[in-house]
């Protein structure tokens, strides 16, 4: 093997954006077959994973996703890039519903069957939810959430628990659990748990939130739908701002493309659809997401208002 083919083979392991656009294949929203050049939000998401993976050797991530932004695809793709590259890994993906587990196993066989050969692991099983590689001894399979034990009695490296927050609620727990449990605290594990938001109360806002607070070992990732280069739509020649644009103006700095953008979406589906799907804050997606009972517009309003808590006095209970 050459020099040069040997430093390729070299950044094909450890630089993972460049494997995504050299050994990668996505279906596009075009409906075209086409390698996976990461966007922005891909791109920001990526350094971060890379990142914690550098400085503590494992990864633990939790994920709030806006619409359409390549996260779940992105995840996969990480997921492939480590097992297909590595020994004796396995590696579970978990969705909310059939269709789901489908579409992202159909996701991982793509990557697979678009696979420049030099690269291609030889598989010594394929089945509809699981793809086992010969010589490394490494594996990659999907599940369903809503089953008892998920995961329970299997030691995995990596796990990706995606829209965590639609799990069904009566096993919810017990399925995140379960898979938690089976991934050792060691260098070299990965654990995603993406979701959109379902409101709070549900496992998923629970480790988001400890997260957010410092009080687990996982990153909470949030990424604004504005950062995307496609949600623009051409500006008409007379463009007024309103209130509500004026502040995001100031506070988000949208221009006017963005703003025409969430104009046509809100025409259609509503601010508080376009506040859930599109949102600009984490706070913002979770507050209009689920079966709020409040406006969700001041509620969000009045986040940003409210003061920091300088401190707390302990409730005294009375006797008697």
């Amino acid at each position: 093997m050459s020099d040069a083919i040997r430093e390729v083979r070299r950044r094909l392991l450890e630089d993972f954006e460049f494997y995504a656009a050299k050994a990668l294949k996505i279906r596009t929203k075009e409906g075209t077959v086409a390698p996976l050049v990461l966007n922005e939000a891909q791109k920001q998401f990526c350094s971060t994973v890379l990142d914690q993976l550098k400085t503590t050797g494992k990864v633990r991530i939790v994920v709030l996703k806006g619409r359409q932004q390549g996260l779940s695809t992105v995840i996969e793709a990480l997921l492939f890039w480590w097992v297909t590259q590595h020994k004796a890994v396995k590696a579970i993906v978990m969705t909310h519903q059939s269709d789901s587990t489908k579409a992202l196993f159909d996701m991982c066989k793509r990557y697979y069957e678009n696979c420049p050969e030099i690269l291609k692991p030889k598989t010594r099983y394929s089945s509809r939810k699981e793809l086992v590689f010969e010589t490394l001894d490494s594996s990659y399979m999907v599940a369903t959430a809503g089953g008892e034990g998920v995961g329970r009695g299997e030691t995995l490296q990596l796990a990706h628990l995606s829209e965590a927050a639609f799990y069904p609620p009566a096993n919810a727990k017990e399925n995140i659990n379960g898979l938690m449990q089976a991934i050792p605290n060691t260098p070299g594990t990965m654990v995603f748990v993406e979701s959109t938001a379902n409101g709070i109360g549900n496992p998923f806002h629970d480790i988001w939130k400890s997260a957010v607070e410092g009080r687990s070992e996982f990153v909470a990732v949030f990424i604004p739908w504005y950062i995307q280069a496609e949600y623009r739509e051409p500006v008409p020649k007379v463009f007024e701002h309103t209130p509500d644009e004026i502040g995001l103006v100031e506070k988000f700095g949208l221009d006017d493309e963005q703003l025409m953008f969430r104009r046509k979406k809100i025409a259609v589906n509503g601010i508080e659809m376009f506040m859930q799907e599109y949102p600009c804050t984490a706070d913002e997606a979770f507050l209009t997401s689920g079966r709020p009972v409040f406006n969700t517009q001041q509620l969000s309003d009045r986040i940003d208002e409210t003061p920091k808590i300088v401190s707390r006095r302990p409730w005294k209970v009375r006797s008697g």
